[in-house]
């Protein structure tokens, strides 16, 4: 994305909305660490490249919960 990156674009939706369930998709999730996923409100990380099941699994965590990472 152009104006921001994932991170700030989660952290803008848990400003606005903080029950919102957020997923990162991310090829470099190493840049990542917990905290910062937590304080962006972002409750599930989902590695790429993804698979179906990945994509499922995580669907249904982050639906069925809002607890974050």
């Amino acid at each position: 994305m152009p104006e921001m990156s994932g991170l700030e674009l989660a952290e803008e939706l848990h400003q606005w909305q903080p029950a919102l369930p957020v997923i990162l998709t991310s090829g470099f999730t190493s840049s990542f660490n917990r905290e910062q996923l937590r304080e962006a409100g972002i409750c599930e990380l989902l590695e790429k490249p993804v698979t179906l099941t990945a994509l499922a699994e995580t669907l249904e965590r982050a639906l069925g919960s809002t607890k974050l990472v």
